[in-house]
């Protein structure tokens, strides 16, 4: 997970695709999508998780027939904080 959210981060504003997450992640498409699955059920079951926020921002590609990622502003603040990825 910390390779997808490291991607994620160093993308800035820029969308990454399933394949990219899956290549920085070392993951075939089907361990990413259960890697997501179980990250996104640790987030909504974690006390004080607002539901109304979100961790990740999805778009559909079309072009590639799965969506693709970024990380809102504020996750790239909170993953800073926390020390969970290597600023550039």
């Amino acid at each position: 997970m910390r390779a997808v959210l490291q991607a994620l981060y160093d993308s800035g504003e820029e969308w990454l695709t399933m394949t990219e997450l899956c290549e920085a992640s070392d993951y075939t498409r089907s361990q990413f999508a259960g890697l997501m699955g179980a990250f996104g059920r640790r987030i909504s079951h974690t006390d004080g998780h607002d539901e109304e926020t979100y961790f990740f921002e999805t778009e559909w590609d079309d072009e590639e027939g799965h969506l693709s990622y970024r990380i809102p502003a504020t996750v790239r603040e909170a993953l800073e904080k926390e020390g969970v990825v290597a600023q550039s």
